[in-house]
């Protein structure tokens, strides 16, 4: 996001058919001093009238709605008026209902869970639910950019996954039901050196599956974890997996470097996943995946052990899909191997 996108007002559409959970959230939203919320509708037909006259940056909508759905205004606003919108509804949770947005036709819609906006956890559910319709909303501005895919992927020649702080279980989980011949996997894991050959180890015994340390550069084969020898970055270049080494006290192996490295080398044949973990890394280059038409996954922020990662992956707008561990799992193990082929 450029400093004129943060200083920018978002103005917000609110779509939902109760009207005392569209008056709870609509003060929550006024607090943000970005966000200003310029109409309301109970039903997807006066948001289409609304929208039509207010033009708003972003629509936050509710999915089941009496007259027409979120689904349905969603098709409507393609054809009519593209707008920006963030679908919020509890079949979020639900892989055969997170495909109707296959057929949607638009890459500035995004489903996630409703935010809860009472108890210990509102405000945190909330600045989520603030972050990802601010990114939605800018990306609109942003007309220089490739097309971006609309529909998962079923193949890839290369897939990536960075993580920090609580990784490697998350990893465990994610990885656990691979098919036998998936596409090469880069694994970027921040940890301390001297616990590389543990790591190696853990990722061995939790999948099943080879883990090759990466010294030098070498061809990248499907059915492998690939992970960066001690203090060096992973990169995917021409079809090898490369080790490059990092200088004294930068963070390695970065996510960034990785994730670009799948942008020039890949595109979209990419795949790039950001999972749990402290900071920023990885978002830029998750962004820049999208932006050469790569598909990329961030965990959802509420589910991860440390939101840092992945939140500033959808503040980026980096990030094609928002799933909770089980549901990237399912994408993996969906996956199938596309040989590289050069760009």
């Amino acid at each position: 996001m450029t400093v004129s996108d943060e200083n920018r007002v978002c103005r917000v559409l609110l779509v939902d058919d109760s009207e005392s959970y569209r008056s709870a959230l609509s003060k929550l939203l006024s607090r943000e001093k970005d966000i200003l919320v310029v109409g309301e509708a109970a039903d997807g037909r006066a948001a289409l009238e609304l929208a039509h006259k207010l033009h708003p940056d972003v629509i936050i909508m509710d999915v089941m709605m009496p007259k027409m759905d979120g689904i349905e205004t969603v098709r409507a606003l393609a054809a009519q008026l593209p707008t920006p919108v963030l679908l919020t509804s509890v079949i979020a949770r639900y892989p055969d209902q997170r495909a109707q947005l296959g057929s949607l036709g638009t890459g500035l819609v995004e489903l996630c869970e409703k935010p809860l906006l009472v108890g210990p956890n509102a405000a945190f559910h909330v600045g989520a639910l603030v972050r990802r319709a601010r990114a939605l909303a800018f990306a609109r501005g942003q007309k220089s950019r490739p097309p971006r895919a609309q529909v998962p992927p079923t193949t890839a020649a290369v897939v990536a996954i960075a993580a920090s702080t609580g990784g490697m279980p998350a990893l465990a989980e994610v990885l656990r039901l691979l098919s036998e011949e998936f596409p090469p996997l880069c694994i970027a894991q921040h940890l301390d050196a001297a616990f590389l050959d543990s790591f190696v180890r853990y990722l061995g015994t939790e999948t099943h599956r080879p883990v090759i340390v990466v010294e030098d550069a070498i061809v990248a084969e499907p059915g492998r974890l690939y992970v960066a020898s001690r203090q060096h970055h992973l990169l995917f270049k021409s079809g090898q997996v490369c080790a490059m080494a990092a200088t004294p006290g930068e963070l390695s192996p970065s996510a960034d470097l990785l994730l670009r490295s799948l942008a020039e080398h890949a595109g979209r044949d990419g795949l790039g996943i950001i999972l749990t973990g402290m900071g920023r890394d990885g978002a830029s280059g998750l962004r820049s995946l999208r932006e050469a038409g790569g598909w990329t996954v961030t965990q959802d922020p509420l589910t991860a052990l440390v939101s840092g990662m992945p939140s500033a992956a959808v503040e980026q707008g980096g990030s094609c899909e928002v799933l909770s561990l089980p549901l990237i799992a399912a994408r993996l193990a969906a996956l199938k191997w596309k040989p590289w082929s050069k760009r």
